[in-house]
């Protein structure tokens, strides 16, 4: 079996302007075939299909992302297929998968990396006018 899986988006045309948005080990097209076996009289149509290694993965952010337009208990969400690919194209433009920093790391990242750069270079500031001559700087916070 391939390494992987596929991210779909399928339309039913008794559905509206909704889209399903699931995932596969098989091939996607395998998977609207087995769907439309059901006993719809007209078929799914798939629009897109992403194949990636943690298929699993990019299913739930996509999920997640779209979560304020999902159908009650079901993966059938009330967005064109254009915007749902868009957000999966989005999220799979990514280099990492998405997380959420905890605060210790979002402080060390967002709030003391810039100050600790910015005090680096006030002191490169204060050596080089020193050295220059100047020998009072005023600093006002």
């Amino acid at each position: 079996m391939a390494a992987g899986g596929w991210v779909y988006i399928i339309s039913h045309p008794r559905m509206g302007r909704a889209v399903k948005i699931g995932g596969t080990a098989r091939t996607p097209e395998r998977r609207v075939a087995e769907l439309s076996t059901a006993a719809l009289p007209e078929p799914f149509r798939l629009h897109h299909a992403a194949h990636t290694r943690d298929w699993r993965g990019l299913e739930t952010a996509l999920h997640h992302r779209l979560a304020p337009r999902r159908m009650p208990n079901s993966e059938w969400f009330a967005v064109s297929p254009r915007r749902a690919r868009k957000e999966l194209e989005r999220l799979r433009g990514r280099t990492a998968p998405a997380r959420f920093l905890p605060v210790r790391e979002w402080l060390a990242r967002v709030v003391l990396r810039p100050v600790s750069l910015a005090v680096l270079l006030l002191g490169a500031l204060v050596t080089l006018t020193t050295r220059a001559g100047v020998a009072a700087i005023v600093l006002t916070w």
